[in-house]
């Protein structure tokens, strides 16, 4: 994924919500992983 941000206008990403809930707070690791910055 880290390799192809810069080639490709959008990714798409889905996150199987569980029943804890941790679909929101994997998303922003995965962000952060990948040094992105949160959408304004």
């Amino acid at each position: 994924m880290k390799d192809r941000i810069g080639s490709v206008g959008a990714m798409y990403v889905y996150f199987n919500n569980d029943i804890s809930g941790h679909a929101v707070n994997n998303a922003r690791t995965l962000r952060h992983m990948l040094g992105l910055h949160a959408p304004v």
